[in-house]
């Protein structure tokens, strides 16, 4: 009887092992199934990190102050002969390397009246930016000023002058931004321009512009 109930448990015994044994083999398949491989093996890309600095096309718009070379002290101009100053500009920034962006600008400016005298400009840039922070930027500009001068209302001299503008800007959101700047034009005094009215004299002016962009 001892005999009987020993090869009894002995049984029961293997029967549970094999049953542990078999539902361990279970449970290893399915961890090991290609799903799951593929699930456990493949780990989420890293989501590429946007600085959220404008780039592509741009439109602006910009009102100050001008003051035109009178032939004397560049304060005395600005107390003396200043007058109203308004711009609109249109550009493209390329990123060439975070946080820096080179790009082109064209502008229309109407600057005056400078005592009888009146300023329409059309500019061409290239501009660069840096950006100190992830909102705050400087930049620069460098172009070309095409100049038309009209006195007592008459249009007369036009002319092709140097250009230069640097300025600060501050990005409220991705598409809006809010700037300040500096123009400077390498052109002649109102005093010689008007004396013999060369009309090849391109007028030399400082702008202090105050706007808002608009990034697309």
């Amino acid at each position: 009887m001892k005999k009987i109930i020993y090869a009894t448990l002995l049984i029961l015994g293997a029967v549970s092992t094999s049953t542990a044994l078999a539902a361990n083999d279970t449970q290893s398949a399915v961890a090991l199934t290609p799903a799951t491989i593929a699930t456990t093996s493949t780990m989420p890309a890293k989501a590429k990190k946007d600085t959220g600095h404008p780039k592509g096309w741009y439109v602006g718009l910009g009102l100050g102050y001008a003051a035109a070379d009178m032939g004397n002290s560049w304060l005395n101009s600005f107390v003396t002969n200043s007058g109203f100053a308004a711009s609109f500009n249109g550009g493209y920034n390329f990123e060439i390397a975070k946080p820096f962006y080179l790009g082109l600008e064209a502008e229309y400016g109407y600057w005056g009246p400078f005592e009888d005298a009146n300023v329409g400009s059309v500019n061409l840039y290239a501009t660069a930016t840096a950006y100190l922070s992830k909102n705050f930027s400087l930049f620069g500009k460098v172009g070309m000023a095409t100049e038309v001068l009209s006195i007592d209302n008459i249009s007369g001299s036009t002319d092709i002058a140097p250009i230069v503008a640097v300025g600060a800007a501050y990005d409220i959101t991705k598409n809006w931004q809010v700037n300040g700047q500096y123009q400077h034009v390498f052109g002649d005094s109102l005093e010689n321009i008007t004396s013999s009215f060369n009309s090849n004299s391109a007028l030399t002016y400082n702008v202090f512009l105050f706007g808002a962009r608009y990034n697309f």
